[in-house]
C-alpha cells in the first residue's frame, strides 16, 4: 500500500549509511520458534516509548496462481481490512500501519507506543484467523489496487518494475503470454481468495521481528499468548522448475512500459544464492553508473537484498524510455551485463566479503544511537507527530532484520560462517557456473497494442 508515508528513499538511505557504520557488536536481539512454526525475534532498546513491529510472510508475486495476476496485492489489503473490521484505522489512529506485497515476502508493519504491542499482535492475530473475505470488500479493494498501479505507472523512471514481476512471474511459472496489472481482481470469488490467503498466510510462514521499548520476556510471551495457540496447515509452495521456463519469450500487459529482463537460474543451494544475491549490489552500481542507463532514459534493476536470489532467478530488469527502440535497447542491455559480468566478476569476491559481514553483523541499538540517527536525518523527515523520528529509525531497524531473515532463510550464522570460509577462487567459482548461457533466458514485457 502507499496511502500511508513511508521513509522516503534519501532518508533510507541516510538510515543505511549510519548503520553501516555501527556495526558491530554482540547480538541483542532474542529469538524462539514458536510451536507452530512461527519465529518471533526481539529487539529490545532501553530508554524509548516507541515500537516497531513487523510481521512477514515467506509469500508474495511468486505463488499468484495462474492468471491470477495482483491476487498477493489484494491478499495485502484483504488482510489489512478484512481480519477485524476497523482494526487498521484503528493502528493509524495510535500509532502507524502499513504492508507492502514483494515477490517472496509480504510484510505488515507497526510503529507506535510501545504500551501498544499487544494490539498490534492481536491484530495479527486477527488476520490469521480471517474467514472468507466478504464480496464487498474484494469490490472495495480492487480499485485500490489498480489506483496504486495507475500511481507508479506515473513514474517514469520507476520501470513499474513491481507489478512487472507480477507478470513476469505468470509467463516464468505457468507459461502464460498476457497478465493484467489493471484488470481480473474484481472477479476473484471470496472461495479464491480465502483459499490463496490460507495456504500462504500460515505461522509456518511468520517471521515477526520487534523492535524497540519493549521487555524480551515480555515482548515474547506476548506473542506466545496472542499468536501462539493459531496451527493452520503448513503451506505446500511449489518450486519453480528454471529448466522448463522458456528460453525467450515475450508477454504482454496493460500498461505503457515496456521493459527487458535477463534472468539465470538460481543454484539450487542456499549459500551460492547468498553470493549471488550480493554480487547483485555490485552489478547494479556498474550498469547505474555506465552509460546503459543513460541511453535508456531508464534506471536497471538488479537482484538485491529484498529481491533475493532464490525463488527468484539472479535477474536484471530494465525498461528503456518510451522513444527507444525494444530491439536495440535489448541488445545494448545484454552487452552491458556480458561486460559488466565479466569485468566484476574476476575483482568481486573482496566486496563480497565486506557485504555479507555488514549483513551478518547487528548494529548496535540504543537511545544513544537513535539519537544520533535523529540528528542526521533530513529536517522535514524528523519533524511532528512526536515520536516520528524515532519510529522511522527503529522501522528501519526491524526491516533490515526482517531482509537479513528472509535472505538467510534464518539461518544467519550458519550460512555465514560457511561463506566465510569460501575463498575468492571458491566465490569466482560460484560466479563463473552460476553466468552461462545455458542458465540464461530471457523474457520481454511489450505494451498492448
Amino acid at each position: 500500500m502507499t496511502r500511508l508515508k513511508r521513509i522516503g528513499s534519501c532518508c533510507a538511505l541516510a538510515l543505511l549509511a549510519l548503520v553501516s557504520v555501527a556495526q558491530g557488536g554482540e547480538s541483542q536481539s532474542r529469538r524462539e520458534r514458536l510451536a507452530n512454526g512461527a519465529t518471533v525475534i526481539v529487539r529490545p532498546v532501553d530508554g524509548i516509548d516507541q515500537v516497531a513491529v513487523i510481521a512477514a510472510y515467506s509469500t508474495g508475486f511468486v505463488d499468484e496462481p495462474a492468471d491470477m495476476t495482483q491476487a498477493a496485492h489484494l491478499a495485502e489489503h484483504l488482510r489489512c481490512f478484512g481480519g477485524e473490521p476497523g482494526s487498521f484505522e484503528k493502528l493509524n489512529s495510535i500509532g502507524r500501519a502499513n504492508a507492502e506485497t514483494l515477490p517472496t515476502f509480504t510484510y505488515f508493519d507497526f510503529t507506535g507506543p510501545a504500551d501498544q504491542l499487544g494490539e498490534a499482535l492481536r491484530v495479527e492475530a486477527a488476520r490469521l484467523r480471517m474467514t472468507a473475505p466478504p464480496r464487498e470488500l474484494i469490490l472495495q479493494e480492487a480499485p485500490r489496487c489498480y489506483a496504486e498501479t495507475d500511481a507508479v505507472e506515473r513514474n517514469p523512471m520507476g520501470g513499474m518494475v513491481k507489478h512487472a514481476f507480477m507478470v513476469l512471474n505468470q509467463a516464468w511459472q505457468h507459461g502464460r503470454r498476457r497478465g493484467l496489472v489493471r484488470g481480473g481482481l474484481e472477479n476473484f470469488t471470496s472461495e479464491q481468495m480465502h483459499a490463496y490467503i490460507s495456504a500462504n498466510f500460515t505461522p509456518a510462514q511468520l517471521t515477526l521481528v520487534i523492535v524497540g521499548g519493549v521487555n524480551s520476556d515480555g515482548a515474547l510471551a506476548a506473542a506466545r499468548e496472542v499468536l501462539g495457540d493459531i496451527k493452520l496447515a503448513a503451506p505446500q509452495s511449489a518450486k519453480t522448475v528454471w529448466s522448463r521456463a522458456a528460453r525467450e519469450t515475450t508477454i504482454t500487459w496493460d500498461a505503457r512500459p515496456r521493459a527487458i529482463c535477463v534472468a539465470y537460474e538460481p543454484p539450487d543451494d542456499a549459500d551460492s544464492r547468498v553470493v549471488l544475491t550480493l554480487f547483485g549490489n555490485l552489478l547494479y552500481g556498474k550498469l547505474a553508473q555506465g552509460s546503459l542507463s543513460k541511453e535508456w532514459g531508464s534506471a536497471i534493476f538488479v537482484s538485491n537484498q529484498s529481491w533475493p536470489v532464490g525463488r527468484l532467478p539472479f535477474f536484471i530488469y530494465g525498461a528503456p524510455s518510451a522513444q527507444a527502440q525494444l530491439a536495440e535497447a535489448r541488445n545494448a542491455l545484454e552487452a552491458g551485463i556480458d561486460t559488466s559480468i565479466a569485468e566484476l566478476v574476476p575483482v568481486a569476491a573482496p566486496q563480497i566479503r565486506m557485504m555479507l559481514e555488514q549483513m551478518v553483523l547487528e548494529q548496535p541499538l540504543t537511545k544513544a544511537t537513535i539519537d544520533r540517527m535523529a540528528k542526521a536525518l533530513p529536517r522535514n523527515a524528523a519533524q511532528s507527530p512526536p515520536g516520528n523520528a524515532v519510529n522511522m529509525i527503529i522501522g528501519n531497524a526491524a526491516l533490515q532484520m526482517t531482509m537479513r531473515e528472509m535472505l538467510f532463510d534464518h539461518d544467519v550464522d550458519g550460512v555465514a560462517g560457511r561463506l566465510r570460509k569460501l575463498s575468492a577462487d571458491d566465490i569466482r567459482a560460484v560466479l563463473t557456473k552460476s553466468f552461462v548461457a545455458e542458465r540464461r533466458f530471457i523474457t520481454v514485457i511489450d505494451a498492448e497494442k
